[in-house]
């Protein structure tokens, strides 16, 4: 149970659990929070008044406000976080992240992993809106017209199929 992460419900019930007059052994007995976990959000919880039972509960905002962001270590904090403005201007420019990666060690003295750069790739592609697209709607048989014809080049003869269009724009699909 050792650095488990403690939900605001379970903040929040080990306080009336705590305002109930129950013990830090009570409280890690029914597995809401460790002993040592327990023992500091008493004095937390005491310092602030909230075990005062004339006083009303906090609500989840004030309990958060109190406990504050968990701090990450920083060993969790990646280490390509510094080059985020430049890897999203080489993505706009469709640079792949092989090319990124080699870039970032070689002119910036970046010792991450790809992994990492990859990462990055994918957080920066979550963050940006999807690219719109539109449905084409159209009477069938006017969208293309197709054609087949084989054609001889030397010995070989190959199929083909065009697809053509109104403004005659054609392509070749080889069969």
């Amino acid at each position: 149970m050792a650095r488990r992460s403690i939900e605001m419900y379970e903040y929040r019930q080990a306080l009336m659990r705590m305002r109930q007059g129950d013990s830090e052994r009570e409280i890690a007995r029914s597995k809401l929070t460790g002993r040592s976990k327990a023992a500091r959000f008493r004095e937390l919880a005491d310092a602030q008044g909230w075990l005062d039972l004339t006083r009303p509960v906090p609500t989840d905002a004030e309990i958060a406000a109190v406990l504050g962001w968990p701090r990450l270590p920083v060993s969790a904090q990646s280490s390509i976080a510094a080059y985020r403005a430049l890897v999203e201007q080489w993505l706009a420019q469709g640079v792949s992240g092989v090319v990124t990666h080699a870039t970032l060690a070689r002119e910036h003295g970046f010792t991450g992993h790809y992994s990492s750069v990859r990462r990055l790739i994918a957080q920066i592609g979550r963050d940006r809106a999807p690219e719109a697209t539109v449905r084409l709607t159209f009477a069938p048989g006017r969208a293309c017209r197709r054609y087949l014809g084989t054609v001889a080049s030397g010995a070989a003869s190959h199929r083909f199929t065009v697809f053509r269009d109104k403004p005659v724009r054609c392509f070749r699909a080889v069969i």
